[in-house]
């Protein structure tokens, strides 16, 4: 049987992301940890810093509580999130943190359901089906807000990650200001435990379970299942109207919204007739002040350098290739001032 390569095979070659080098002459070794929401725009990004700098940057995939731990514990230089640091969780970490944005996409709810490529779900639909009061696909209450679709009597498999996730949190957090049922039963939570339906732990057991069991259903990035070509439901937003993710839909969180300067934002459902109601926004963390558990000022220079090429113009022009949005100038503006802040200890001690 012929096998053809996966898309993103070609995107990474596209951008001339081989790299040769030789890991003996790498300059400053950077590690990072983090979700795997913006992972395919990390990967590029990565490689093609390593190749323009000399600097090597190892990014280990987890979940968001791992890499917040991680981070907390200063054993690594930077964290990618897609959920902002609570108060009790920046009061832990015992140094000020900057919250620089990367890029922009979606929570999804892709499924598998033979012959459907069209569903629409609305809050109390999403909450039924995980409540477990929705167990088959052509229950009433989905056919009649899918008339077009032929669902069949299939059983629902509603999947759900068992770990702490920024994705269970933000799909959370959409159906408690939305569903009474869900915000009275769940609540916003980074894990859930459900009486029905697959826990799987990670994002990766996450899509092959939907991409393998028929009849599932599960909440994944938007860059995932379109590289894996699954269906994604349109989502019911606070206007009424059933909205698919993808970048004109998600046009208006980075066009008429101001971030704040600390870029601490949390993006709610914002009354627009086409405007998808679950983004997803990913930052990097990194502390202010660099000087912890003996790091050089090679270390300090090269993590700056590193932000600064995460949120240059030319390097969101890579989103373009995918399914993220580039961040607008105003907030790579408000970005730059960040990590203009960051210092080093010698920095602090002498006034440079």
């Amino acid at each position: 049987m012929k096998k053809t390569l996966p898309i993103y095979f070609f995107v990474m070659l596209s951008y001339g992301c081989g790299n040769n080098r030789n890991p003996e002459t790498y300059k400053v070794d950077l590690l990072g940890v983090g979700v795997t929401f913006p992972q395919t725009f990390y990967d590029i990004i990565i490689s093609n810093y390593e190749y323009e700098t000399g600097n090597k940057v190892s990014y280990n995939k987890t979940n968001t509580s791992g890499g917040i731990r991680a981070f907390r514990d200063k054993v690594v230089d930077f964290v990618v999130t897609d959920m902002l640091l609570t108060e009790e969780e920046m009061a832990d970490c015992q140094s000020e943190i900057l919250h620089i944005p990367s890029a922009l996409g979606a929570v999804v709810l892709a499924y598998n359901v033979p012959g459907i490529q069209e569903l629409n779900l609305n809050p109390e639909l999403i909450a039924g089906i995980y409540l477990g009061r929705i167990k088959y696909w052509d229950d009433s209450l989905l056919v009649a807000v899918n008339p077009e679709s032929k669902l069949t009597h299939l059983r629902i498999n509603p999947v759900f990650r068992a770990d702490e996730s920024g994705t269970t949190y933000l799909l959370s957090r959409y159906l408690s200001e939305s569903c009474l049922e869900w915000k009275r039963d769940i609540g916003v939570r980074k894990s859930i435990k459900l009486q029905t339906g697959i826990a799987v732990k990670g994002n990766s057991a996450m899509v092959h379970s939907i991409k393998d069991l028929e009849g599932s259903i599960g909440y994944i990035g938007m860059e995932h299942a379109s590289l894996l070509n699954l269906p994604i439901a349109a989502i019911q937003n606070s206007s009424g109207n059933y909205i698919k993710a993808n970048k004109q839909t998600l046009y208006y969180y980075v066009t008429e919204i101001e971030f704040p300067d600390d870029m601490r934002i949390l993006f709610t459902d914002p009354k627009k007739e086409n405007t998808y109601p679950i983004p997803c926004l990913s930052w990097i963390l990194a502390y202010k002040n660099q000087a912890y558990n003996h790091r050089s000022v090679e270390k300090y220079k090269s993590l700056k350098s590193f932000l600064i090429y995460v949120i240059n113009p030319e390097t969101q022009k890579i989103t373009s290739r995918l399914t993220y949005l580039p961040l607008p100038a105003t907030v790579v503006a408000k970005a730059q001032k960040l990590i203009d802040s960051m210092v080093w200890e010698d920095e602090l001690k002498n006034g440079e």
